[in-house]
């Protein structure tokens, strides 16, 4: 079974997830951030990008890594789930008012 991982918003932990607990146990897992379209701050967005950037970093170490795409989550998620031949998605919760 293949699981899409979905992180939302700013918690881009690896650690203390049940999500990515959950995805460990499928047989693979697919990392994915969904950047929607800017309404804040540029300084906001550069902020994440380098956030993704690390979260990246961290996920290359386990033999895996991050995929970032921009839209609406359920178009996105639903195109790179045909992509990759997933069958089961994941989440983690976001923390702030956007995730």
């Amino acid at each position: 079974m293949r699981t899409l991982l979905w992180f939302r918003g700013s918690d881009l932990r690896l650690r203390d997830q049940p999500a990515v607990a959950d995805a460990a146990a499928a047989d693979e897992s697919v990392a994915v951030f969904v950047l929607e379209p800017p309404a804040g701050r540029a300084n906001h967005r550069r902020y994440l990008l380098e956030a993704l950037a690390d979260l990246d970093d961290a996920i290359s170490q386990a033999g895996g890594r991050l995929v970032v795409r921009e839209g609406a989550p359920a178009s996105e998620l639903k195109t790179l789930a045909g992509e990759v031949g997933a069958d089961g998605l994941v989440g983690i919760r976001g923390t702030d008012p956007a995730g």
